[in-house]
């Protein structure tokens, strides 16, 4: 597991996100997944996309379960909002403390438009832990069980999953804004 780290430091956060302390000195991978109870081939499957930006192995993670899938995306849900999202707005009230007057109305225009993305941003991973989530892990059981219950049938009527994803991609638009426009 060092060979990783020493490969690329910043992998650190995202084997963080899979619960992993420090401190793994000279385990191998499958021991360090074996300990974690996490799945090893999911583990390097996610290593892997992150220190390959063209790899994504899409007919590889439809192997996995969707419970394995979410909880890696609840803990980075987790990380955004408890690391990453402050460290940004830091970075922004750092610029606002040491710019220029003739830039002030430029950096204040960027807090403003990242406060209201953060909020987005906030409302957006509550809803998907608490509903998105859930809604897609009782799916999962119930057609591993091939036990469909009548309000489980009657939510995919009312409440399509490709809703989800639409409020999703409407989320990745307004990111994408921040970074072109600002």
């Amino acid at each position: 597991m060092a060979d990783v780290i020493h490969y690329d430091y910043r992998l650190i956060p995202i084997i963080g996100r899979f619960g992993v302390e420090y401190g793994f000195g000279n385990k191998t991978v499958e021991t360090v997944c074996e300990e974690n109870n996490i799945n090893k081939w999911f583990f390097l499957e996610i290593i892997n996309s992150f220190r390959n930006h063209q790899y994504f192995p899409q007919k590889q993670l439809q192997n996995f379960t969707a419970k394995v899938i979410i909880q890696y995306l609840s803990n980075t849900h987790s990380y955004y909002l408890e690391v990453k999202v402050p460290e940004i707005q830091s970075y922004i009230d750092e610029m606002e403390k040491k710019v220029s007057p003739e830039n002030s109305k430029n950096v204040k225009l960027l807090n403003n438009f990242f406060k209201e993305y953060k909020e987005e941003l906030i409302t957006h991973l509550a809803n998907e832990d608490n509903r998105v989530y859930p809604y897609i892990i009782s799916l999962e059981e119930a057609f591993s069980q091939k036990n469909i219950a009548q309000t489980l049938v009657d939510k995919i009527k009312t409440d399509p999953i490709e809703k989800y994803e639409r409020n999703h991609d409407d989320l990745e638009i307004k990111l994408s804004d921040l970074k072109i426009n600002h």
